[in-house]
């Protein structure tokens, strides 16, 4: 995933950078392990959770500038 895609939002930053490590340390785990490894499953539920908490600070951010964009009219 792009690094930032031109959002300052250092929430989201974090989480994108948090999301492409776990990708990363899941094909370095590949490897080595099989698929079904309980070690690749938690890599799966890692790379879950930070897709669920993108998505949340997303539309929270999506929401934010429906706001700001409210206020300005």
């Amino acid at each position: 995933m792009p690094t930032n895609l031109g959002i300052n939002d250092l929430t989201l930053i974090g989480l994108i950078g948090q999301y492409n490590s776990a990708q990363l340390k899941r094909q370095r785990d590949l490897q080595t392990l099989p698929a079904t490894s309980s070690i690749i499953k938690d890599d799966d539920m890692a790379i879950e959770s930070f897709r669920i908490s993108l998505q949340e600070n997303l539309k929270s951010i999506i929401a934010s500038n429906r706001m700001i964009g409210m206020i300005m009219l």
